[in-house]
This record gives C-alpha cells, structure tokens and sequence, in this order.
C-alpha cells in the first residue's frame, strides 16, 4: 500500500502510519473520466479535493469575451482544487476538464474532515 501514488504524493506532506493508510485509501472515491469531460464546472460549489492518478486534466476559466482561458495543466501524481471554492463553500471560479482518460481519487469535504479529525497526522 505504501507503494500507491496517493499515498507516496501524501508523504511528502506529513509522515503516514501504516494504520492510516487504508483509512485514507477507504476514504478515497476512485473515478475513470474518458477524454473531455467535466471535473469541475465554473459557477459550481467544489465539494472535493482530487488526486490525478493519470491522465492530464486542464483548468480553465472564461473571461466576459466568451474564449477560454487555461491557467494550468495538471499532471499525473498531482493534488487538484479550486480551494477558494472548496473552503468557502462558494462557486467555483475556473473548470476542471479532462484532456485525456483519466484516473482521479476524490474525497469529498466532510470525509476530509473526519478523517483529519481521526487521525491527526493528516493534518
């Protein structure tokens, strides 16, 4: 388990426990997006924070003119949110689309929380 991208990307944060680690992994919603599908859409409340097992995923936003604008491009093994939106409880600001198949792990604010809660090491 220890082995698992999530997990690895997770201990450059803080030091997991064996113990913890299926919590986290329990925790964790696995989605499979196909090549151009929504993630996050502007104007939604963003409820999760993700992780990008694979794939590329592109953020973007659309200024009053009408053409997107991509901010960033996240990669494979990356943490990914709108976290203004995610903390505030408000719509987001930008889109999350996926440019390729992607393998996403989602955790959605009150298990975070919980789960923070449980295990402080997590914080």
């Amino acid at each position: 388990m220890r082995n698992h991208s999530l997990i690895q990307e997770l201990n450059e944060f803080c030091s997991l426990s064996v113990e913890v680690i299926p919590q986290i992994l329990d925790a964790f919603k696995v989605i499979e997006l196909p090549k151009e599908k929504t993630v996050l859409r502007e104007g939604f409340t963003n409820r999760h924070v993700y992780f990008l097992q694979s794939g590329i995923v592109r953020r973007y936003y659309i200024p009053q003119v009408g053409h997107q604008k991509t901010t960033s491009f996240i990669t494979s093994s990356s943490f990914f949110t709108d976290l203004d939106s995610f903390e505030r409880r408000k719509g987001s600001a930008t889109t999350f689309n996926t440019e390729t198949d992607c393998t996403i792990y989602s955790i959605d604010y009150f298990k975070l929380q919980g789960l923070m809660e449980a295990n402080p090491s997590v914080r």
